[in-house]
């Protein structure tokens, strides 16, 4: 039985690695990146003053929708746009990460701070998961790790029709000196 895998969540979280690790225990399947579909295709209005491009959504969700809906094995999409959007059949998967973690990897690939501050709240409020749940039909949150890949594929096997949600909001706060008021929006 040929699946759509859709695997989404915040910069830094392990999106790629784990769906280079489930790519390569399903035999057979593709692997299609949003971010070099979006730069190959041209697919974006403009970049950003921080260098992000902008992405036109409908037509990046054309060409990852077509793409991943052509040939005969799984494909697996990943990127962190694709909780915006509905891909026909998908069932996806939410990475989330520790924010300590989280921040370190963001760090080292030298983002700003604001950058960074905004991707921390982001996971803390679980902004990819709630615009995930809303928009697949099947959709499963799972901590990022060495083993994740293998999570995803427990799922896969299953007729489980959605999980918990994972809540890391109470690492935030420890985060910015427990300061509230510390926190750049």
């Amino acid at each position: 039985m040929r699946r759509i895998i859709v695997i989404t969540g915040t910069p830094g979280s392990g999106k790629t690695t784990i769906a280079k690790r489930l790519h390569s225990s399903l035999k057979g399947s593709k692997l299609i990146s949003a971010n070099e579909v979006l730069s190959k295709k041209g697919l974006f209005s403009s970049i950003s003053k921080d260098g992000a491009k902008v992405a036109n959504m409908k037509a990046l969700w054309r060409e990852l929708s077509k793409e991943a809906s052509s040939g005969h094995g799984d494909s697996i999409v990943e990127g962190h746009l694709l909780s915006e959007m509905r891909i026909k059949g998908a069932t996806a998967f939410v990475i989330r990460e520790h924010l300590g973690v989280l921040r370190g990897r963001l760090e080292k690939r030298g983002y700003p701070m604001q950058k960074i501050s905004d991707n921390l709240i982001s996971e803390a409020l679980d902004y990819c998961g709630a615009h995930a749940f809303s928009n697949y039909r099947r959709c499963f949150e799972v901590m990022s790790g060495r083993n994740a890949h293998l999570k995803i594929l427990e799922i896969l096997g299953t007729k489980a029709q959605n999980s918990t949600r994972i809540e890391l909001l109470e690492e935030l706060m420890p985060m910015f000196g427990g300061d509230p008021d510390s926190i750049v929006l």
